[in-house]
């Protein structure tokens, strides 16, 4: 997973399933197909790479789940955690509510979008908080040179979810993205739920959400470079 100019590209996708793709910059030849699948076959995480190793997180979901990886980058070891964590499971009438509310601002489409959603909202936030410090206690075992940690974290990043998983990590669109990086993009829900965090020795350059409308997520990409004497 390593070009001659010591760069990674990790691009993240969601749609039918959640798929995180780590591959050589120039190099296109995928050996493998690794798929971890919660109880719903419908869904899943896709790893496609050569020489991985691959286990799970251990929460559980019917619709979600979290991969964890291994891989081989010259000597080196990158560890890499795919994750789909828990949504709030909105009807298309719920969305049509906050549509509503965000197109008219005013206390009928305020008591409409309360009455659809608030009962959705706690309890999807609570699954996800043990989801995600499921995945906090996995990263604090690896002990390999390289960490990155990518998928829909379904919550923004300002969230207890995004901040108990980051951790010590760095958030590469952050650091290297440029504007809000909505990643969502349907019914007025925009923000940035798609994540690639990475451990402080691998540099990001030019994180992006590419505006191609392969599902309800836009991909979300980027370079990363290990740094010098890593």
């Amino acid at each position: 997973c390593l070009n001659y100019n010591n760069n990674i590209t990790v691009a993240s996708f969601t749609g039918a399933t959640a798929m995180t793709r780590v591959s050589t910059s120039g190099q296109c030849t995928y050996l493998y197909k690794v798929r971890q699948t919660p109880k719903d076959t419908r869904t899943g995480c896709q790893l496609f790479n050569p020489r991985t190793y691959i286990s799970t997180t251990k929460y559980d979901s019917s619709f979600n789940g979290s991969s964890i990886h291994e891989l081989d980058i010259r000597g080196k070891k990158l560890t890499l955690i795919n994750n789909h964590l828990e949504s709030f499971k909105l009807t298309m009438e719920d969305r049509s509510h906050y549509s509503a509310f965000i197109k008219n601002l005013n206390s009928e489409t305020l008591d409409g979008l309360r009455s659809s959603i608030e009962q959705k909202l706690g309890p999807a936030f609570r699954i996800r908080a043990r989801q995600a410090r499921a995945v906090a206690e996995e990263i604090k075992k690896i002990d390999t040179d390289y960490v990155l940690v990518c998928g829909d974290f379904n919550d923004t990043p300002i969230s207890y979810a995004h901040r108990t998983i980051q951790g010590p990590l760095k958030d590469a669109y952050a650091a290297s993205g440029c504007g809000v990086g909505v990643t969502y993009n349907e019914n007025f829900f925009w923000f940035r739920i798609d994540n690639i965090l990475h451990s402080a020795n691998m540099k990001p350059i030019n994180c992006t959400v590419d505006k191609v409308r392969y599902s309800d997520h836009y991909p979300l990409w980027c370079y990363l470079q290990l740094k010098e004497g890593d």
